[in-house]
């Protein structure tokens, strides 16, 4: 499956069309100002149990 390139804005609008993608295998380059920000990839199955009980806490 071939990334899909988006901006922040439609990052932000459209979060549950791309959470549910990203469910299905899809990848996501998320872009502002036409430069790569950050990517969006599936964990795989055999993963999803060491993250499982993870939680992220921002304690800055």
């Amino acid at each position: 499956m071939e990334d899909i390139v988006i901006g922040v804005k439609q990052f932000r609008s459209e979060l549950k069309k791309v959470i549910k993608a990203a469910e299905k295998g899809q990848t996501f380059i998320v872009t502002r100002h036409s430069k790569p920000l950050f990517r969006v990839t599936p964990i795989p199955p055999q993963m999803t149990k060491k993250y499982a009980s993870l939680h992220w806490t921002n304690k800055s």
